[in-house]
């Protein structure tokens, strides 16, 4: 297991541990106070907010939606006590908790943050120049999406194709325990099951793209439900009147059933957007889904 597969398992299994002791303080105080539904209540107010912390995206909106929600259950406990103080004591009793499960995401959004602009730097900073430095890159742009995406998407390892030509770069999935959670559609504005992500330390040129529609072809074959969603890595973008911004859109309208092919051409720009965004605790994605409304 690798060590941020480690991390994301120790960290997950102390947030579990957590939310069954504020369970149960939360049901004490409540019952204390002469709620019945105590257990209810929890899930409609606290539920969904402290399983927003197994992800680490957006954490100023995961730690602000939290507050709002024990704002919430402070005006609760207030409406069965009557007695400011009795409110206070038993509210404080779970607001402790809390305290201890944001200390906790803090430390831990900070521990990934911290891995992703050291991966960033990394990429920036590969070599230039040589054959062999596009492998170095690779390796660099790979890790970077491996911390970016760490609790959302796992690497796997890439088909097997006849052809030796064909050897992704990058392979990535949803993560099985966040399968009926995280919504592409909705996450980064494009329906996918697999992302794939090719690099090339360049400017890329259209043998790079008709590289990556060479994967889609494998995904037309077989029996997986939805065509990846494909990143283009390059170190700067082409320029505009570049005909690998038509020859981009043609695939993209030759569609494989009612599915479009996808492929987004990302540089170290967009790269260092989507470092910004996750640092600040907004959404990285907003990088990806701004490139592919265009194609809307």
């Amino acid at each position: 297991m690798e060590a941020n597969d480690v991390f994301i398992e120790r960290y997950l299994a102390d947030l579990n541990q957590h939310e069954i002791e504020l369970i149960n303080i939360f049901r004490e105080s409540l019952e204390e106070c002469g709620c019945s539904k105590a257990v209810e209540q929890y899930r409609s107010m606290l539920k969904e907010p402290i399983s927003a912390m197994s992800c680490f995206k957006n954490f100023k909106i995961t730690t602000e939606r939290l507050n709002n929600k024990m704002a919430e259950v402070e005006v609760l406990i207030q409406r069965f006590t009557l007695n400011p103080e009795k409110t206070k004591q038993l509210f404080q009793r779970i607001q402790k908790k809390v305290d201890s499960i944001l200390y906790d995401f803090d430390l831990a959004c900070g521990f990934v943050n911290q891995q992703v602009e050291d991966a960033f730097d990394k990429v920036k900073t590969a070599p230039l120049g040589h054959r062999e430095d596009g492998k170095i890159f690779e390796s660099y742009v790979i890790y970077f999406f491996d911390c970016l995406f760490q609790e959302e998407l796992i690497r796997i390892d890439p088909p097997q194709w006849r052809s030796r030509n064909l050897k992704l770069d990058g392979c990535y999935q949803i993560r099985e325990r966040l399968r009926d959670q995280f919504e592409p559609a909705i996450r980064v504005g494009y329906k996918f099951n697999r992302l794939i992500v090719e690099c090339k330390n360049k400017k890329p040129v259209t043998n790079d793209l008709m590289q990556c529609f060479k994967y889609t072809l494998y995904f037309q074959d077989t029996v997986l439900s939805n065509v990846p969603l494909t990143l283009l890595i390059c170190r700067t973008m082409p320029g505009k009147n570049d005909p690998i911004w038509e020859l981009l859109r043609k695939i993209f309208y030759r569609q494989i059933g009612t599915e479009a092919r996808l492929i987004l051409i990302v540089d170290i720009d967009d790269l260092k957007e989507m470092k910004n965004n996750k640092v600040k605790g907004e959404d990285f994605a907003v990088v990806l889904k701004e490139k592919i409304s265009t194609f809307a």
